[in-house]
């Protein structure tokens, strides 16, 4: 149980925090180097003015980026950001871009550029009224900002202030799995039926938004480039976990924990929906996970280790939910610290500590949500459900009602933003008139969208090969990891070389289909819905030149993909 003794400064003295029982690791070097995309006044300005702080900060600088530098200050055009490509998974990436006015919408202007850069963080600089201001946006959708008015000095200093948390966090999302599970636990139990029920209240409340809303700030052909690199699902966020029972009913150490990119209202399969956390290996820097044997495993959700923490703290929590909503008067973390690393852990943990009641607390993670303990799942729901408010990923302030500017997407229940305006379609139009064969439009026109598609696609191929070298696809690709859909995880390992290996299978398939999309233009079946019979509009064919069924048929594909999952 809790010790409620104090300090001398009238702090809980509380058990032992889970993070102070870590062993302690050297620090990793200090490295830092410059990557030069645009050569924008400001640009160079912020890159430089940020080169000395770190200089002093006890940061070594080198010459180029290399797989041994820790943090690349990656300088992009803000008109078409190109992307760094990672040779270490440690290595953070802030994309630097000049603007000519500061963003009337920060989240709307940086998040373009953080993923199209596959980054990090994105840093955009911008004249002020009182000279240059800088505005931050992260991948959980954070935001930050350093006001005009300031000395150059001071600008700098905050500006390095606010990457450093970020950039020098410890990921903790390696998975250490052991096909050990006891037979008895394979079909799960009454705590993980309990999940099932969880995730669909979660559901019911619509706190399951998409991890990225990607259609609200990237053209269509964008958001695929954008999903085939980075990996990124369309399944919910958030997740929950609940402490493993003895036979006997009392409490172990061990906990059940939904896994990432999974359809939380769907939480079934043991090993694949749902995971046993079993513990923390320092050495790996890794958690443990139990599974069945004959099961290849997802990955545990990235919040785990934060989670590990709280459990092993406090053995009466026995539930978490972390749901990307608000509560109003709800204390929340300071820094938006990536998911999965030791540094938001030790936050939110901290604040469950400091609660009045730990296993019944509400804290927030500052632009990312809320994390609830509680006696079991059901008690949280009981407890908490109708106080929380979806969280607008589009403003720091949560939405008026549940169901505002928002529309569902798909089967899990995820929302997507609409900015107030109603979900656009592709509606067809008069242009679409009937041509020769039945399709919507001119076959050379579309034969041009095919062909520079089809361009594009190959220079991909060509520089993803000339990087991964010429045997790389002799190795075995059965033994790629299984990586995660979470913000966190990608914009750090997206382009290991195995990864890469998976972006050049993906892209080999487009590229199969842009040539089967000629031979439709040949033979006069171009442009026809092949579900429906129906001509697809101009607009899908010119943003996905390969399409072979309109959006709605797409959309009804998924859910019936998903229903079957």
């Amino acid at each position: 149980m809790r010790d409620d003794r104090t300090t001398d400064e009238g702090e809980p003295a509380g058990r032992p925090g889970a993070l102070e029982a870590l062993e302690p690791r050297p620090p990793a070097e200090r490295t830092f180097a410059l990557s030069v995309e645009s050569e924008s006044t400001w640009n160079r300005w912020l890159a430089d003015g940020l080169a000395g702080v770190m200089a002093r900060e006890g940061y070594r600088r080198q010459e180029a980026p290399g797989p041994d530098v820790r943090v690349v200050l990656h300088l992009v055009d803000a008109d078409a950001p190109r992307p760094y490509r990672r040779r270490a998974a440690p290595t953070f990436v802030v994309a630097i871009a000049e603007l000519p006015e500061p963003p009337s919408d920060v989240l709307r202007a940086g998040y373009p550029l953080l993923v199209r850069a596959l980054a990090n963080l994105c840093v955009m600089v911008a004249p002020g009224p009182e000279g240059p201001e800088v505005h931050f946006v992260t991948l959980e959708q954070g935001r930050y900002h350093v006001p005009s008015g300031l000395a150059e000095a001071e600008l700098f200093e905050r500006t390095f202030r606010r990457i450093e948390p970020l950039a020098c966090s410890r990921l903790v999302i390696a998975n250490e799995f052991r096909a050990d599970l006891p037979e008895a636990l394979w079909g799960g139990d009454d705590r993980t039926r309990q999940m099932l029920s969880a995730g669909r209240r979660l559901d019911a409340l619509d706190l399951l938004p998409a991890p990225f809303p990607l259609e609200e700030i990237l053209p269509e052909r964008d958001r695929r480039h954008v999903q085939l690199l980075y990996g990124i699902g369309g399944l919910s966020y958030g997740n929950v976990s609940t402490r493993r029972l003895d036979a006997d009913g009392s409490p172990t150490d061990d906990f059940w924990m939904s896994a990432s990119g999974v359809d939380k209202s769907e939480l079934r399969t043991i090993g694949e929906h749902i995971l046993l956390v079993k513990d923390y290996d320092p050495e790996l820097d890794a958690m443990v996970i139990s599974v069945p044997p004959g099961i290849r495993p997802r990955r545990v959700s990235v919040d785990a280790i934060e989670h590990w923490m709280i459990y092993r703290e406090h053995p009466e929590v026995g539930a978490i939910v972390h749901v990307h909503g608000w509560i109003d008067g709800t204390v929340s973390t300071e820094i938006n610290y990536p998911c999965g690393t030791l540094e938001l852990a030790a936050s939110v943990a901290d604040l469950v500590r400091r609660a009045p009641d730990p296993a019944r607390a509400v804290v927030g993670q500052r632009n990312h949500g809320l994390t609830i303990t509680g006696r079991d799942l059901d008690e949280i729901f009981d407890r908490v459900g109708d106080r929380i408010v979806p969280a607008s990923p589009w403003s720091d302030r949560p939405l008026a009602g549940a169901g505002a500017y928002l529309v569902r997407n798909g089967r899990s229940g995820s929302l997507t933003p609409t900015m107030g305006v109603p979900h656009a379609r592709c509606d067809r139009s008069e242009e679409m008139t009937d041509r020769p064969g039945g399709s919507p439009v001119d076959p050379e026109e579309a034969r041009a969208w095919v062909l520079r598609e089809k361009q594009r696609v190959e220079g991909l191929i060509a520089e993803v090969r000339d990087e991964l070298g010429p045997d790389a696809e002799n190795q075995d690709l059965s033994e790629l990891s299984d990586y995660d859909q979470h913000p966190a995880d990608t914009g750090t390992e997206t382009f290991e070389r195995e990864k890469d290996l998976s972006i050049l299978e993906s892209l080999e398939h487009e590229l199969s289909e842009l040539e089967a999309a000629l031979a439709r233009i040949d033979a006069g079946t171009y442009g026809i819905d092949e579900e429906t019979g129906e001509p697809i509009p101009r607009e899908r064919l010119e943003a996905i030149p390969a399409a072979r069924t309109d959006v709605a048929g797409a959309e009804a594909a998924d859910r019936e993909r998903r229903r079957l999952y």
